[in-house]
């Protein structure tokens, strides 16, 4: 079976400016901007590259909401 050997992964929001980055695949974003502070509600765009042991390069693009109450 392949590894991720290499893992980046950016969050922007609508106006693409970076609210967050982590390079651990088994990481996740918790909803805070660098400084720490919650990101309002709204839509966020994520982009991710990784490489596989093996060489094989991965990447993909998506969205994620925030709804808060």
């Amino acid at each position: 079976s392949k590894s991720i050997s290499d893992f980046e992964c950016v969050i922007m929001n609508r106006w693409g400016v970076q609210v967050g980055e982590f390079n651990d695949i088994t990481a996740g974003w918790d909803g805070t901007d660098a400084n720490g502070n919650p990101c309002p509600d709204g839509v966020y765009f994520y982009v991710y590259k990784a490489k596989a042991d093996n060489g094989e390069k991965l990447e993909g693009q998506g969205t994620i909401q925030i709804v808060r109450k």
